[in-house]
């Protein structure tokens, strides 16, 4: 069996964005779903204050991403203030 060295149910793909936010991304088919050790490692990445992202399309992608980056600048620019 081959292994990628990273825990089962691990993300796709990791977005390191300039502003210092990490955004993991599980990709699924249009009618794809999360396995069990999908869910149990997306829950836990949450847990931690991570944003998990499960888009069924490009455009879903796109637009997850961007609606999760202005939410992070958002709570970064609130902490600044505060």
């Amino acid at each position: 069996r081959f292994s990628t060295g990273v825990p089962s149910g691990f993300p796709d793909v990791i977005v390191l964005t300039n502003n210092g936010q990490i955004i993991f991304v599980e990709c699924k088919a249009k009618y794809g779903r999360l396995r069990p050790d999908q869910k149990t490692l997306h829950d836990e990445l949450r847990k931690r204050k991570f944003v998990v992202l499960v888009p069924k399309s490009l455009e879903h992608f796109i637009s997850e991403l961007k609606e999760a980056m202005i939410g992070y600048i958002a709570n970064v620019s609130a902490v600044k203030r505060g």
